[in-house]
C-alpha cells in the first residue's frame, strides 16, 4: 500500500505544482491499530480506509493486464499478490486484509454484493 500512498500523494503535488516531479518526501508510516487520534477521538484503520475511499475521485484509469485496482483505497496491484474475494461470481483483488475486511463490512451493511 506504501507505494501506491506515495505514487497517488506525488502524482496530486505535481499536478498541484504545475510540475513534472514535485519536491516533496512522502513517509509512509505504519501505526498499530488504534495507535492514532483524529479530531478527538482514536481512528482505526477502517476509519482511515473510508477517508481513502471518500477521498478517490477522477475517472478510472487503464489496468494493465493481470492487475486488479483495490476498490477500497484504489491501489493497483498484481492479481497473483492481491487478497481475494469472489462474491456472486466476480473476483474482487485487494492490497491487503483491511482493505479485504472493510469491503465486506461495508458492502454487507450496504447490501451490495
Amino acid at each position: 500500500m506504501s507505494e501506491h500512498l506515495v505514487s497517488r500523494i506525488t502524482a496530486e503535488l505535481a499536478e498541484a505544482e504545475g510540475r513534472p516531479e514535485p519536491r516533496a518526501v512522502v513517509n509512509v508510516i505504519g501505526l498499530p491499530e488504534g495507535g492514532y487520534g483524529l479530531l478527538g477521538r482514536v481512528r482505526r484503520s477502517s476509519d482511515f480506509l473510508a477517508l481513502i475511499e471518500e477521498a478517490k475521485t477522477g475517472p478510472a484509469a487503464h489496468v494493465p493486464d493481470g492487475m486488479v485496482v483495490d476498490p477500497v483505497c484504489g491501489a493497483t496491484v498484481p492479481l497473483e499478490e492481491a487478497v481475494v474475494l469472489e462474491r456472486d461470481g466476480q473476483t474482487y483483488g485487494f492490497c491487503c486484509t483491511h482493505c479485504r475486511g472493510h469491503f465486506v463490512r461495508e458492502s454487507g451493511a450496504a447490501g451490495v454484493p
